[in-house]
């Protein structure tokens, strides 16, 4: 398998991820959308930027944390989903909080599709929402994403043995 047919491949799960995340939260697809091209970028950047740590690493294979942190990091660098402009001015066209926050929500959903988890977002409410607040507060660097993950699931790990 060549290096397009493996991009191709993320474009395609990132594109199915998208899709559920839309549905869960029910988005209206006339008001937010994900953008194919800049979603084809986020795959590019990620490859190339993970190629690139790998290579000043010395690290042959990057591990679910890593892949999972360089895709939220160029997801919410590049925000793929876009809130479509409705042209009425008045206040119900207004996007929803949950859409303004739709880029912070599905590079969550790829980092933990990574892990290979599902979310308990009754009881880990408090993690999500204040994880949410900081990407779409300030920029973070793939390397913290990495290391949050691999401690979320440390941590789900120790909740279930006890």
């Amino acid at each position: 398998m060549d290096e397009s047919d493996i991009q191709e491949r993320k474009l395609g799960l990132l594109s199915e991820l998208w899709a559920d995340l839309a549905d869960m939260m029910q988005f209206d697809s006339s008001r937010v959308a994900l953008n194919n091209s800049v979603l084809a970028e986020v795959v590019t950047s990620f490859f190339r930027h993970l190629g690139r740590y790998k290579n000043d690493h010395g690290i042959h294979w990057a591990d679910r944390h890593k892949s999972g942190g360089f895709l939220m990091h160029w997801i919410c660098r590049l925000k793929p989903v876009q809130i479509i402009a409705l042209a009425d001015g008045n206040e119900e066209s207004c996007p929803t909080i949950p859409e303004l926050l739709a880029n912070e929500m599905f590079a969550i959903k790829v980092g933990l599709d990574c892990l290979n988890c599902t979310v308990d977002l009754k009881n880990e409410h408090e993690f999500f929402f204040s994880l949410v607040q900081r990407l779409r507060e300030q920029e973070c660097p793939p390397q913290f994403l990495s290391s949050m993950l691999y401690l979320y699931e440390r941590q789900r790990e120790v909740l279930t043995q006890a």
